[in-house]
């Protein structure tokens, strides 16, 4: 959610690791079609209608433009779904700067988002050199 003053507020996330679910359960087909993401979604945005006063045939739900089939899916239940940007370098001054301006405001229950946050660095030799590139993810 964003206020007036531009800041933005971060209360809960979804997070679902399909491989880690998997091999916890020992159980290979315990990875989610893009049905069962979608039906996620609608429950997570509908949950949460208290906090944003939108439906989730109302939330502009941003998606990887790589999800194509999901993208659809999301659709076909009359949702928004919008092609994200695949620009990290752009994300990474983005939230920088939100960062810097004391405008991000993250819930200290999104674990999640909050450990991926502190995986992201800057490449120190590639600074070296006078280029702003994020480390390569491991």
């Amino acid at each position: 959610m964003v206020d007036s003053q531009g800041s933005y507020y971060i209360c809960d996330e979804y997070y679902f690791e399909g491989r880690k679910e998997a091999q916890e359960a020992g159980n290979y087909e315990a990875q989610k079609t893009d049905l069962e993401f979608t039906q996620d979604m609608k429950d997570f945005v509908t949950d949460h209608y208290n906090i944003t006063g939108k439906t989730y045939r109302d939330m502009d739900i941003i998606v990887d433009p790589a999800a194509a089939s999901f993208i659809l899916q999301m659709r076909r239940f009359h949702m928004k779904s919008k092609r994200g940007n695949n620009d990290v370098l752009s994300g990474i001054r983005t939230v920088a700067s939100l960062i810097n301006e004391r405008k991000l405001k993250v819930c200290d229950r999104c674990t999640n988002l909050i450990h991926e946050m502190h995986t992201y660095s800057w490449d120190e030799k590639a600074q070296a050199r006078g280029r702003s590139n994020p480390c390569p993810l491991l």
